[in-house]
């Protein structure tokens, strides 16, 4: 996880490592556990990632109504190359919660 703060021009950037075995996918409904601190829905990411002496948590809500913008043609998706196939699932989403950096508090609302 990377933050940028615009006002004081610093960042933050954290990275954890999980075993495989303690995440769970589930796909119907969608749900991404990723150890004890991340998850993932449809309309929800929660997390927590720390390296060092920082930690970054966030508690996020998404929403929108635009279809998925695929990166590849259609047809590439169904194939077994290229094994990684980017995609964006909520275009233009807006995002409403809480970041937090080493303990402090940011509310935001971001709308791309």
């Amino acid at each position: 996880a990377v933050f940028f703060d615009g006002k004081t021009k610093t960042h933050i950037g954290v990275k954890e490592e999980l075993d495989l075995n303690s995440c769970n996918l589930n796909q119907n409904p969608f749900e991404l556990k990723l150890g004890k601190t991340g998850f993932l829905n449809e309309t929800k990411l929660d997390g927590k990632a720390s390296s060092n002496e920082d930690v970054i948590q966030w508690d996020l809500r998404y929403s929108g109504n635009e279809k998925p913008l695929y990166l590849l043609p259609i047809s590439f998706y169904h194939l077994p190359l290229p094994k990684a196939k980017a995609l964006v699932g909520f275009p233009l989403a807006t995002y409403n919660g809480e970041l937090k950096i080493n303990g402090n508090k940011i509310p935001h609302t971001l709308k791309n």
